[in-house]
């Protein structure tokens, strides 16, 4: 039962079976001789071996340190079966000698090392082995193991990836790797155990620049040493640009491998933003950072601009008015501030106040910024601004601004009269009078049935309007005029009706009793009944004309 077995260091009952029942005189005999010697090993002669039944003997080896790597060869002879036949020598079975225990070496990874997700396992064997396993055991000690298969027991170097484990292994845990195994003599190798190994998936992230958000001005400063800060320790040095331009990176002499310098240049006039792009950062684990082009920060030497700047000078505003400008970059502070001449009121910008672009700020809002203005008064507004990098805005200031909150005093329409009648081209006048101390009338407006008829501009010859009627419905209609100052502030006047009759009357009914008359007198045909109906109320006369058209007599005329 030794055919093809693997001894190491140890006694072993080596039991031959024979086909048929043997004497036990003369027993069968067993003698072992060794090859492939490196050692003392001495092969043992023929020796009896011991009965355990009429078909099984045994024989009680010892092997040691002196046979390793040996091969022994067991010659079975002298049996005789009980008819006397001795047995052929039998020298056909053979056994194999192994007293060193398999040794791993070159194991990976090394204790006080990273692993990433892409990284493998790696050993060397001193010999085959029948079987063994690598076992990863965690911070809190829970365990799990990869049974070596097939090619992984053969001798000499092996690489297995993580991969190919089929374990999962947590980002960020630490674990200790063990290595066993045991050869086909039952050889035990000494666990080969590498501690402290930390297994890092994740890839390197960048967690701050100092520049971020900065604005740099040459005023200031003319270079700027720019940390950028990873969240773990980085093994090599990345590569850094900014705007595609490389930069020298440094250690930062702070002896952190998670901190990297860079000195840059601020280029003069220019007002742009800069983008930091960083890449290449590898961690201890071999993960390679993605390519992070987030960073941005600004230069700036040039000095930010208020234009389109409102009220213009020398203009005029009233209740409800509004400040408008436009700024060329955004400010980190602005005012607007108004002067009577005496006495200054400043309104802080903030907010989007403070953005590039157009703004427009009313009235009430600067009464809550604490600028009220008095009726009748003249200023003065400037606007200056400081942006982010220390730049002053050249101050803008608008003159002789005159406030005037109070709508004109007199609007009244003089011509046509309340409940006249009118017909053709009409002129319509107006009697306008500003209040004292205001911006004066700027403009009459002209309305029909609330409807705009046009406007009078020009005071010189009074406020009126020429008003062609035939343009307009027959009939009622209601005329009012708005005046405005110079201001804006207005007032309406009082509604004055008239009616507009631009068709003449016409007669629908016409009829006369006696179509011939002679109205001299003589009692024949001197008097006629003349029957009237017109399509409207008319003033009217009946006369008698002859064919020339010629009046010959008057014979009545309507009353008034």
């Amino acid at each position: 039962d030794s055919d093809g077995k693997i001894f190491k260091v140890g006694t072993y009952t080596i039991t031959v079976t024979f086909t048929e029942d043997v004497k036990d005189t003369p027993a069968p005999q067993i003698a072992i001789a060794y090859s492939d010697v490196t050692g003392t090993c001495s092969d043992i002669s023929a020796t009896d071996m011991t009965k355990t039944d009429a078909t099984h003997y045994y024989y009680e080896l010892t092997v040691d340190d002196a046979c390793d790597a040996a091969r022994g060869t067991i010659t079975i002879s002298t049996a005789q079966d009980l008819a006397g036949n001795e047995m052929d020598e039998d020298s056909a079975h053979t056994f194999g000698v192994d007293t060193v225990a398999p040794e791993f070496t070159n194991v990976f990874p090394a204790s006080n090392s990273y692993i990433n997700a892409d990284s493998s396992i790696q050993y060397t064997l001193s010999e085959d082995i029948a079987s063994g396993m690598i076992t990863f055991t965690d911070s809190n000690n829970n365990t799990q193991t990869y049974t070596l298969t097939s090619s992984d027991l053969t001798a000499g170097t092996h690489t297995i990836p993580l991969s190919s484990l089929g374990i999962t292994l947590t980002d960020g845990e630490t674990y200790n790797i063990s290595f066993d195994g045991t050869d086909a003599a039952g050889n035990n190798a000494e666990t080969v155990t590498n501690t402290n190994i930390k297994y890092d998936a994740t890839k390197p992230t960048v967690t701050s620049v100092s520049s971020d958000g900065a604005i740099y001005n040459t005023q200031t400063q003319s270079s700027v040493t720019i940390k950028v800060t990873f969240r773990e320790d980085i093994s090599n040095t990345p590569t850094i640009t900014v705007d595609s331009e490389s930069q020298t990176v440094n250690d930062c002499d702070d002896n952190d491998t998670k901190t990297f310098c860079f000195d840059y240049t601020i280029p003069d006039s220019t007002e742009t933003t800069k983008t930091i792009t960083i890449s290449d950062a590898q961690d201890l684990a071999g993960n390679i950072m993605d390519v992070d082009n987030s960073h941005k920060f600004d230069v700036d030497t040039v000095a930010p601009e208020f234009s389109n700047t409102a009220p213009v000078s020398d203009s005029y505003i009233k209740a409800g008015f509004t400040v408008g400008y436009t700024l060329s970059e955004d400010i980190v502070s602005g005012k607007i501030t108004f002067n009577d001449g005496a006495t200054d009121q400043t309104y802080n910008l903030s907010g989007s106040e403070l953005t590039s672009g157009d703004h427009s700020i009313t009235e009430s809002t600067l009464n809550i910024g604490g600028v009220i203005l008095v009726d009748g008064k003249i200023y003065s507004i400037s606007f200056d601004g400081t942006d982010g990098a220390g730049n002053d805005a050249a101050i803008v200031t608008n003159t002789n601004i005159k406030y005037d909150k109070t709508q004109p005093t007199t609007v009244e329409i003089t011509n046509p009269f309340n409940n006249s009648y009118v017909k053709g081209t009409v002129t319509i006048e107006v009697n306008a009078v500003d209040n004292e101390g205001g911006s004066g009338i700027a403009k009459v407006e002209f309305y029909k049935d609330g409807a705009l008829l046009g406007t009078d501009e020009d005071s010189t010859n009074g406020w009126s309007y020429e008003w062609t009627t035939t343009k307009s419905d027959d009939g009622e209609h209601s005329l009012t005029a708005k005046a405005i100052d110079k201001a804006g502030n207005s007032k309406t006047s009082s509604a004055v009706s008239v009616t507009v009759d631009n068709t003449p009357p016409e007669i629908t009914i016409y009829t006369i009793d006696n179509s011939i008359i002679s109205p001299n007198g003589d009692g024949v045909k001197d008097t006629a009944t003349i029957d009237l109906e017109f399509s409207e109320k008319v003033d009217y006369t009946i006369s008698i004309k002859d064919g020339g058209g010629s009046t010959v007599c008057l014979l009545y005329t309507s009353p008034s």
